[in-house]
């Protein structure tokens, strides 16, 4: 077979070394799923390295053409009935292989609102913007969201409703969900479009002047205000890892583990209270920063999820490590770290293992930011006994089989961290600490 046209985009499984070339073929890359795919409408024998024989993944949901009789089968191969529409479809991510080939014949429209029967306003409304008088006169308007503080205008809209058409766009800067209503032609659309980008980098810069203001508060909090912390604090103590470089404790007691930028710069800080609870600085900047365990990052670089989780990897293995905080965070610290140090970086990233649910996030993120900049990922592995007992990180399995068991598991998934000579040459305070 020579040529198989793609009736949707369509994901593929590109590795970080082979993106120039998927590149060249035609491949696009998706910012929001961080992955690439093939457009609609391309050859998707140009694209067989990087498709598995068996699967053929769809980024998009796309409408079927299922007769009445196929109904049930339809439904058995996981298709969706659209109520308002009346037709099947598959959702996003399908894998195409499922479905008959004859159900896409015709069938190429992407899922879409019907402007007849849906409102603009209960378009926004249903994405959580709170509209009391909506303005259809193709300018941007700024309102607030459910869930939002009172005065705050944490929702965007632009309603266009004339003779060239019906459409309009919201976002909801809480959820960070944006979407597009209804279609448009002429010259209005152009000027709809431009619009949109020009609210969209007004937006960005306001955004990051929000950031900027939030990281010179935590600077003067983290440099002036916060003590340096003890290995005596109750949390560490409950984890059993130690108080390393920069980190505070607050006028309440609670622990202050500040986030820095690739460039080593503060943007903000999770404060962590005795108890374990966790809260950031509301309106900081968290993607793509993280806690730094070690300064000198040179051949390799460990990235985990929490402080506990990374200060038990860097006690164990002795491998500069950095703390994303959470697993959606992953993929852009990894991406940053990559960035800054170029390809030679050898990337670890150290899973948790969410076992208990069913998407396992902690593995799911972690292979996301390993594909993203050709690292290696490695996962806590426990007995049914321990995840009876509901361990998940590594910090759990330190403290269930001692820091040398998690050395070894490492290094048994990953032979890169055998063996590895760093400088891990202690900072001022945690020498002050262990004093």
């Amino acid at each position: 077979m020579s040529e198989f046209k793609a009736m949707a985009d369509t994901k593929l499984d590109v590795k970080y070394e082979q993106k120039d070339q998927a590149s060249e073929l035609g491949a696009k890359w998706n910012k929001e799923h961080k992955t690439w795919y093939a457009p609609k409408g391309s050859n998707l024998f140009d694209f067989k390295d990087f498709m598995k024989e068996d699967k053929i993944t769809i980024m998009n949901s796309t409408y079927l053409n299922v007769p009445f009789s196929e109904k049930n089968q339809a439904k058995e191969l996981g298709a969706y009935f659209d109520g308002e529409r009346k037709e099947w479809y598959a959702p996003s991510f399908s894998n195409i292989k499922d479905y008959p080939s004859k159900w896409f014949e015709d069938k190429e429209k992407s899922l879409a609102i019907d402007t007849d029967k849906v409102t603009f306003k209960e378009f926004a409304t249903n994405k959580g913007l709170i509209i009391d008088d909506l303005v259809a006169d193709g300018a941007f308007h700024r309102v607030s969201v459910v869930g939002g503080k009172p005065n705050a205008k944490d929702g965007s809209y632009v309603c266009y409703n004339d003779s060239n058409g019906k459409a309009g766009f919201i976002q909801n800067w809480k959820t960070g969900e944006k979407a597009t209503y209804g279609e448009m032609s002429g010259e209005k659309y152009t000027a709809f479009k431009a619009d949109i980008d020009t609210h969209k980098q007004e937006r960005k810069i306001e955004q990051q002047e929000l950031y900027d203001k939030k990281a010179k508060v935590a600077q003067g909090l983290i440099s002036s205000k916060f003590k340096v912390a003890g290995n005596d604090h109750p949390y560490l103590q409950n984890k059993d890892v130690r108080a390393h470089q920069k980190v505070k404790v607050d006028d309440k007691g609670a622990l202050i583990i500040p986030l820095v930028n690739s460039e080593g710069k503060i943007r903000t800080f999770q404060r962590i209270d005795n108890e374990g609870n966790k809260s950031f600085i509301s309106g900081g900047e968290k993607k793509g920063n993280f806690y730094s365990f070690n300064d000198r990052i040179k051949d390799q670089v460990i990235i985990a999820e929490g402080y506990s989780t990374a200060a038990t990897v860097y006690e164990s293995t002795k491998i500069p490590t950095v703390a994303a905080m959470d697993a959606g965070n992953l993929p852009a610290v990894a991406e940053n770290l990559r960035a800054k140090y170029g390809d030679d970086l050898k990337i670890t990233i150290a899973a948790d293992n969410d076992h208990n649910r069913a998407d396992n996030p902690g593995v799911t993120f972690a292979q996301k930011a390993a594909d993203l900049v050709g690292g290696k990922v490695v996962v806590p592995n426990f007995t049914q006994e321990e995840k009876d007992k509901g361990l998940t990180d590594f910090n759990d399995m330190a403290k269930s089989r001692g820091k040398e068991a998690v050395k070894d598991e490492m290094v048994k998934q990953n032979k890169d961290l055998e063996n590895v000579k760093q400088n891990v040459s202690k900072s001022k305070e945690e020498n002050e600490i262990e004093k």
